[in-house]
């Protein structure tokens, strides 16, 4: 007689998720557990959309930071108008 697995199958688009422990002050526990109650989701998934979240800002912080250093850098000196680079890229 054959029992059938309790594994689960992979999908091969599908990673597995890799897991850390998080320790929350009882303030921030209860605003994640709020949120995942009103979103009508876990708290692991809450927390991970609000991790994704602050990752993609502090992304989004490092590049505007860094075109506005290239800015500062490029000051005085000729651009390059739009159909020039249209044209070296070839996308006209």
């Amino acid at each position: 007689m054959k029992t059938k697995s309790r594994r689960r199958k992979i999908s091969s688009n599908t990673k597995p998720k890799r897991r850390i422990n998080v320790a929350f002050t009882a303030k921030i526990f209860k605003i994640v557990d709020s949120l995942a109650s009103k979103e009508d989701t876990s708290l692991s998934n809450m927390a991970h959309e609000l991790i994704e979240e602050a990752l993609e800002m502090r992304e989004d912080i490092y590049f505007s930071k860094l075109s506005d250093q290239r800015l500062e850098e490029s000051e005085g000196k000729p651009g390059i108008p739009a159909e020039e680079v249209w044209k070296r890229l070839g996308l006209e």
